[in-house]
């Protein structure tokens, strides 16, 4: 599992506001990170770069929720191809175990929220694999995601977020504004939208 965030490192060359790009990326190494059970290897044969940025041009700041209470990144989310469209868990889920493997699962997670200035994006490396629940829906299993079209959903909110109703709870975001994008996977290396 690799899951990286950056802020004002990557420009977004802009195509309207949405950028796909198609071909290959990421040599074998970039992969390599830790997880439940060691290390997932991306093994399902492709990585994507899902990316939000903001303007440089822009006018004030936008807020993202950077990861959401089951430990998924909060600003993004994606689901699979259709007919179930089902959603696809970009990382483990940390209420549920992984199967197999004699270890807890990875704890309370809390909304965080990120602040992005015009410049600045932020982005994650998916690795091509999901979560599919074992038949009992004890356990979990990491496994390479069918090939299809993906609906990839952007959020974020230029209101200034509340505080949080109680500690632990993570920050509510007002007013969240989404844009979603169809993707070809495997094949779009890098999926992104640039806020104006």
């Amino acid at each position: 599992m690799r899951l990286r965030f950056r802020g004002v490192d990557e420009p977004v060359i802009r195509s309207g506001t949405a950028l796909l790009v198609v071909g290959l990326i990421l040599g074998p190494g970039c992969a390599a990170g830790p997880g439940k059970a060691g290390a997932e290897s991306g093994d399902a044969g492709w990585e994507t770069v899902f990316v939000l940025a903001r303007a440089p041009e822009a006018r004030g700041p936008i807020w993202v929720q950077e990861s959401d209470g089951s430990s998924q990144p909060g600003w993004i989310s994606v689901s699979g191809p259709a007919p179930t469209r089902e959603r696809v868990h970009l990382l483990e889920r940390c209420e549920l175990p992984e199967c197999g493997v004699q270890e807890g699962v990875c704890g309370m997670a809390i909304p965080v929220v990120r602040r992005l200035e015009p410049g600045d994006s932020i982005r994650f490396v998916w690795n091509g694999r999901t979560s599919r629940l074992s038949t009992d829906g004890r356990c979990e299993r990491r496994e390479p995601a069918l090939d299809g079209t993906y609906a990839v959903r952007f959020c974020w909110t230029d209101q200034e977020p509340l505080e949080p109703p109680s500690p632990g709870e993570g920050t509510p975001l007002p007013g969240v504004t989404c844009q979603t994008l169809d993707a070809a996977l495997p094949g779009a290396t890098r999926v992104a939208w640039r806020v104006e």
